[in-house]
Protein backbone atom coordinates (compact mmCIF):
# COMPACT_ATOMS: atom_id res chain seq x y z
CA UNK A 1 0.00 0.00 0.00
CA UNK A 2 1.12 3.20 -1.16
CA UNK A 3 1.75 6.05 1.90
CA UNK A 4 1.35 9.63 2.02
CA UNK A 5 2.26 12.54 3.72
CA UNK A 6 0.38 16.25 4.28
CA UNK A 7 3.29 18.68 2.62
CA UNK A 8 2.37 22.39 3.11
CA UNK A 9 2.20 24.93 0.62
CA UNK A 10 3.59 28.64 0.96
CA UNK A 11 0.79 31.40 0.75
CA UNK A 12 0.91 31.55 -3.12
CA UNK A 13 -2.20 33.80 -2.96
CA UNK A 14 -1.09 36.18 -0.07
CA UNK A 15 -3.95 35.37 1.95
CA UNK A 16 -2.57 33.98 5.09
CA UNK A 17 -4.39 30.87 4.23
CA UNK A 18 -2.38 27.31 5.36
CA UNK A 19 -2.56 24.62 2.36
CA UNK A 20 -1.66 21.22 2.58
CA UNK A 21 -1.63 18.28 0.18
CA UNK A 22 -1.06 14.94 -0.16
CA UNK A 23 2.04 13.92 -1.36
CA UNK A 24 3.54 10.60 -1.90
CA UNK A 25 6.30 9.22 -0.20
CA UNK A 26 8.13 6.80 -2.20
CA UNK A 27 10.02 3.55 -1.34
CA UNK A 28 12.71 3.91 -4.03
CA UNK A 29 12.69 3.63 -8.53
CA UNK A 30 12.67 0.22 -9.40
CA UNK A 31 14.96 -0.12 -12.28
CA UNK A 32 13.82 -1.48 -15.60
CA UNK A 33 15.01 -5.21 -15.06
CA UNK A 34 13.78 -4.90 -11.46
CA UNK A 35 10.41 -4.12 -12.98
CA UNK A 36 10.50 -6.92 -15.78
CA UNK A 37 11.57 -9.33 -12.80
CA UNK A 38 8.12 -8.46 -11.21
CA UNK A 39 5.96 -8.61 -13.66
CA UNK A 40 7.22 -11.67 -14.58
CA UNK A 41 7.13 -13.35 -11.39
CA UNK A 42 2.99 -11.84 -11.29
CA UNK A 43 2.29 -13.55 -14.43
CA UNK A 44 4.68 -16.68 -14.16
CA UNK A 45 3.29 -18.04 -17.96
CA UNK A 46 5.25 -15.27 -19.57
CA UNK A 47 8.95 -15.53 -19.86
CA UNK A 48 11.63 -12.39 -18.58
CA UNK A 49 12.88 -12.10 -22.20
CA UNK A 50 9.09 -12.09 -23.86
CA UNK A 51 7.95 -9.25 -21.13
CA UNK A 52 11.01 -7.27 -21.81
CA UNK A 53 10.59 -7.34 -25.11
CA UNK A 54 7.15 -5.95 -24.75
CA UNK A 55 8.26 -3.65 -22.56
CA UNK A 56 11.10 -2.71 -25.13
CA UNK A 57 8.48 -2.76 -27.34
CA UNK A 58 5.60 -0.22 -25.92
CA UNK A 59 8.66 2.24 -24.87
CA UNK A 60 9.78 2.48 -28.39
CA UNK A 61 6.27 2.55 -29.58
CA UNK A 62 5.28 5.73 -27.17
CA UNK A 63 8.67 7.49 -28.23
CA UNK A 64 7.91 7.42 -31.63
CA UNK A 65 4.11 8.20 -31.42
CA UNK A 66 5.00 11.36 -29.13
CA UNK A 67 7.63 12.33 -31.57
CA UNK A 68 4.84 12.26 -34.39
CA UNK A 69 2.54 14.79 -32.14
CA UNK A 70 0.73 12.09 -31.45
CA UNK A 71 -0.54 12.17 -27.57
CA UNK A 72 -1.20 8.34 -26.00
CA UNK A 73 -4.11 7.01 -24.16
CA UNK A 74 -3.16 3.86 -22.22
CA UNK A 75 -6.48 3.20 -20.87
CA UNK A 76 -6.44 2.32 -16.86
CA UNK A 77 -2.65 3.43 -17.17
CA UNK A 78 -2.34 6.49 -18.33
CA UNK A 79 -2.37 9.74 -20.91
CA UNK A 80 1.26 10.91 -22.11
CA UNK A 81 2.04 13.75 -24.27
CA UNK A 82 4.99 16.08 -24.57
CA UNK A 83 5.47 19.76 -23.41
CA UNK A 84 8.18 21.62 -25.27
CA UNK A 85 10.04 24.50 -24.13
CA UNK A 86 12.63 26.59 -26.46
CA UNK A 87 16.24 26.35 -25.94
CA UNK A 88 17.95 29.50 -27.05
CA UNK A 89 18.42 32.60 -25.59
CA UNK A 90 16.12 34.90 -27.56
CA UNK A 91 13.75 36.86 -25.97
CA UNK A 92 10.05 35.26 -25.52
CA UNK A 93 7.84 38.28 -26.03
CA UNK A 94 7.15 39.62 -29.66
CA UNK A 95 8.98 43.26 -29.70
CA UNK A 96 7.55 44.60 -32.46
CA UNK A 97 4.49 43.10 -35.52
CA UNK A 98 7.57 42.36 -37.88
CA UNK A 99 8.96 39.70 -35.45
CA UNK A 100 7.76 36.46 -36.66
CA UNK A 101 9.78 34.48 -33.71
CA UNK A 102 11.01 32.03 -36.43
CA UNK A 103 13.90 30.06 -36.52
CA UNK A 104 13.67 29.24 -32.89
CA UNK A 105 15.80 26.41 -31.45
CA UNK A 106 12.51 24.19 -29.93
CA UNK A 107 12.86 21.09 -27.84
CA UNK A 108 10.91 18.78 -25.63
CA UNK A 109 10.84 20.08 -22.06
CA UNK A 110 8.62 17.32 -20.05
CA UNK A 111 7.05 13.90 -21.07
CA UNK A 112 4.33 13.68 -19.18
CA UNK A 113 1.89 11.26 -18.00
CA UNK A 114 -1.60 11.77 -16.56
CA UNK A 115 -3.18 8.82 -14.82
CA UNK A 116 -6.62 7.83 -14.98
CA UNK A 117 -9.26 8.84 -12.14
CA UNK A 118 -9.22 5.39 -10.84
CA UNK A 119 -5.61 5.04 -10.22
CA UNK A 120 -5.88 8.60 -8.19
CA UNK A 121 -8.74 7.16 -5.62
CA UNK A 122 -6.58 4.54 -4.34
Amino acid sequence: MAKYKLQEMGDMRYDGKRRVYPKMVTNRTLSRKEFVKMMQNYHRGISESTTEAVLTDVVDMLTDMLSMGYNVNLEGFGTFSLSLAFEDEKPREILNPDDKMTYRKVGVKTSTSRRPLSLSRR
